[in-house]
């Protein structure tokens, strides 16, 4: 059995610059491994392939067909994320980005994205982590002009970060190329509605009534579709409550390490012929389509 395999999410179209400035070229070749002696054979020889992303799941070769299972690469302790969003939302609703402050992240494009509505006072926003691209982002902030709106905590220890979320309503995470999304699990354990790019693991982790996904494109449509949403849940708060609930349900529902671990398990017993074949749903397809 091979797997969980994961990672290699391509680069977006339009953001070189971001790649260029991670200093990330393995990506450039990363279809080479193709050519390697043995990789077919690999794959039509394994008796079973499991899969942690949409994306990953597009490459598998057609001998992999009937024998792939989609299990995501992250899972939550509820233990270790037990606090709850316990507070109603109302305005200005509550922004938070937890994240290493590097250009893939995006968090630039939250902050253009969500500047009409720190302004207006409909909204606050919280930065949490710590990076190189940290004094670039107090230089956007202080030129937006929403400095009394939104803050750069630095980083913070991963022991505090449950109560920052219990404070927030809505986790802002405009990642472009993130393989799993941990942070997404966690704010949604914690009742956060998650506002994500749905490109690589965040808009794998949430649904329709759970979370929102915004379409990749451009660097202005990003912003511009992120605005938009934004600005929809500052206009009924109401709705973030609702949705608060829903992503808290999932989590427990589907995204536990247990949960996760009993997938598994059913693979491996059938891989073994002690039971059926697993009826586990393949990635879901884009949720902004």
């Amino acid at each position: 059995m091979l797997g969980p395999l994961n990672g290699g999410t391509p680069w977006p179209a339009g953001f070189d610059q971001a790649r260029r400035r991670e200093r990330e070229w393995l990506s450039y070749v990363r279809g080479a491994y193709r050519l390697m002696p043995g990789w077919r054979s690999t794959y039509s020889s394994a008796a079973a392939v499991v899969i942690a992303s949409r994306s990953t799941w597009d490459e598998m070769p057609g001998s992999c067909a009937g024998k792939q299972f989609y299990v995501p690469e992250n899972g939550i302790d509820p233990a270790r994320f037990s606090a709850r969003r316990a507070h109603q939302a109302s305005r200005p609703i509550r922004l938070v980005f937890v994240g290493r402050l590097v250009p893939y992240k995006g968090a630039d494009m939250l902050l253009e994205a969500a500047a009409p509505l720190l302004r207006a006072g409909e909204a606050t926003l919280e930065l949490l982590g710590d990076g190189p691209e940290r004094e670039s982002l107090a230089r956007m902030i202080r030129e937006l002009g929403v400095g009394g709106s939104a803050e750069l905590r630095g980083w913070i220890d991963h022991r505090e970060l449950e109560s920052h979320l219990a404070r927030a309503d809505v986790l802002a995470f405009p990642s472009i190329r993130e393989f799993g999304g941990g942070v997404v699990l966690e704010a949604m354990a914690v009742g956060l509605v998650p506002v994500v790019v749905d490109y690589g693991g965040p808009g794998e982790l949430i649904s329709r009534d759970s979370g929102i996904g915004i379409p990749i494109g451009t660097r202005a449509e990003i912003v511009e579709r992120l605005r938009a949403e934004l600005t929809r849940l500052a206009a009924d708060p109401k709705r973030i409550d609702t949705m608060s609930e829903r992503a808290i349900e999932r989590v427990e529902r589907e995204l536990t390490w247990e949960r996760k671990a009993q997938q598994m398990a059913r693979i491996y017993d059938w891989v073994l012929g002690r039971g059926p074949k697993p009826e586990l749903p393949p990635p879901a397809r884009a949720l902004s389509a």
